[in-house]
């Protein structure tokens, strides 16, 4: 397989292809995008870094000073994430998703990306990381 960071939609996202060849498959689906990643060492996971915005930050600003704010400056903290690498998952073109015909208008068919956990948390910005296996006893 071969794994690309591509900009697809303004946000760097994380894409496999197959070796058969075809088109990128998304891994991840990240609202703020994706910087750097690396494979974990047992080849079931991603690390990557993500850009999230800090609303707690933004809320104790707006407590502090008001609404005031500097466009395009908002403060956005980066942390280390992890996700799940599904190799057998189907390529969402293959089942398009569709609205299920009662009230809910609920979606089916789609198929769902694994959803990333967070790994790092606090009031700093993760640049570069490395990853390497541990083991348990």
């Amino acid at each position: 397989m071969d794994f690309i960071l591509s900009d697809r939609g303004n946000k760097n996202q994380i894409f496999v292809v197959r070796y058969e060849g075809g088109e990128a498959l998304p891994v991840t689906n990240e609202e703020e995008g994706v910087s750097s990643y690396k494979w974990h060492p047992d080849g079931k996971r991603l690390i990557f870094v993500n850009l999230r915005r800090t609303r707690k930050l933004k809320k104790e600003q707006e407590k502090r000073y008001g609404a005031f704010e500097i466009d395009d400056k908002e403060f956005k903290l980066s942390h280390i994430w992890q996700i799940d690498f599904k190799p057998d998952i189907a390529d969402p073109s293959e089942f398009p998703c569709y609205e299920t015909v009662d009230s809910l208008k609920e979606k089916a068919g789609c198929i769902v990306l694994p959803k990333a956990m967070r790994l790092t948390d606090g009031s700093f910005t993760v640049n570069s990381f490395s990853v390497r296996q541990t083991e348990i006893k």
